[in-house]
C-alpha cells in the first residue's frame, strides 16, 4: 500500500493538470466493463488505449472527451468546461527540471 502512495504522490507531484483529469477520468472508467463478457480489467484497459489514441490524434481534448463521455453514455448532455485554478500552474522545481533532463525555459 505504501508503494501506491508513493507513486500517488509522485505523480501528482510532476504531472501536469490535463494529465491528472485524465488520469482521474481513465480510473472512473474502469468499472464501465463490467456489463460485457470481458474481463473489468481487460476492458478497461483497452478503453483506455484507445481514449488515449482518441486524445492524442485530436487537436481539441476538451472535444474528444465530451464526444468519448457521449458514446459511453456517461451523462445526457456531456459537456466540458476548463476553469481557471489559481496557483495550480506551478513551474517546474529544480529537481524535476533536472530529473526531466530540461532548462528553466
Amino acid at each position: 500500500m505504501r508503494r501506491r502512495v508513493a507513486f500517488s504522490a509522485a505523480f501528482s507531484a510532476v504531472a501536469t493538470p490535463r494529465a491528472r483529469f485524465i488520469a482521474a477520468l481513465l480510473l472512473a472508467c474502469a468499472g464501465i466493463g463490467h456489463a460485457q463478457q470481458r474481463s473489468p480489467s481487460v476492458d478497461a484497459f483497452a478503453q483506455a488505449q484507445a481514449l488515449n489514441a482518441e486524445l492524442l490524434a485530436s487537436p481539441s481534448a476538451t472535444k474528444t472527451l465530451e464526444q468519448w463521455c457521449g458514446a459511453h453514455h456517461l451523462a445526457d448532455d456531456p459537456h466540458l468546461t476548463a476553469r481557471f485554478v489559481p496557483g495550480a500552474g506551478q513551474p517546474a522545481t529544480p529537481e524535476q527540471r533536472r530529473r526531466l533532463d530540461v532548462d528553466a525555459r
